[in-house]
């Protein structure tokens, strides 16, 4: 099997997006910054994972960007690369398909659970049955599977907020934001714009030269759950609501 026929995540899990769009396909139930190098032939690059704590490697574009959306959803706790083979029958035919994510995602109860996910560029076809047959695999044992595609993936704004966070929030946060971003945040703040001006008094106990923008502090923040940004509908500014 092409290498490029593998990838994967849950029906409940968005990853950052508002659900599944028309090009994504949730198949019927039986019952999460960056650092590019030259590895090998079959990895391009890697991307710097908070989420994982090691850098994750990645073949094509379209995985990289799957992960900075990973990376910035704040429900995934989790995710690790290409999974063992499993074998499914598609159209009579004994394949062997490796999915590319395995993620682990809380709902909004906090608890946990896996979604394997696939990112494919078109779920027409072939690709659909495919998509059908590894879906009943995991439906089997009670795993969530999901398969999304590359124009999903790289769907704007969602992609491009993602991207601006993570590479803004890179910075290590002084524990005195950390301290002082509670009380800002209990003034109710309704967009980041708000809250910046919350916090506009706040000066950090050991300044740095040249000064961390307090945006790129918010980012951060944000990176470690202790706020939520709405990154999907609009390029993110000052006026991107702050989710409650």
């Amino acid at each position: 099997m092409n290498e490029d026929d593998d990838v994967a995540g849950p029906e409940e899990a968005s990853f950052g997006t508002d659900g599944p769009a028309p090009d994504v396909r949730t198949p019927p139930r039986k019952n999460g910054g960056e650092t590019t190098v030259q590895r090998n032939r079959n990895e391009r690059g890697l991307v710097a994972s908070r989420k994982n704590g090691i850098p994750m490697p990645w073949k094509r574009e379209a995985e990289r960007d799957f992960m900075h959306l990973l990376e910035s959803a704040p429900e995934v706790r989790s995710y690790e690369g290409r999974q063992d083979a499993i074998a499914v029958n598609v159209d009579g035919e004994i394949r062997e398909h490796r999915v590319q994510f395995k993620v682990e995602v809380a709902d909004a109860s906090g608890r946990a659970h896996t979604v394997m996910v696939d990112v494919f560029g078109n779920l027409d076809g072939a690709k659909g049955r495919l998509v059908d047959a590894v879906a009943d695999h995991y439906s089997a044992r009670a795993i969530h599977y999901v398969a999304v595609t590359e124009a999903e993936v790289a769907r704007q704004p969602r992609l491009g907020n993602a991207k601006a966070v993570l590479a803004g929030g890179a910075v290590e946060p002084p524990e005195d934001f950390l301290l002082a971003l509670p009380a800002a945040l209990a003034r109710a703040p309704a967009t980041l714009g708000e809250l910046e001006r919350a916090l506009s008094d706040w000066r950090p106990a050991a300044p740095t030269d040249p000064p961390t923008p307090l945006r790129n502090l918010i980012y951060a923040a944000a990176l470690r759950g202790c706020l939520r940004l709405e990154l999907h509908k609009e390029p993110i500014s000052e006026h991107t609501p702050i989710l409650t």
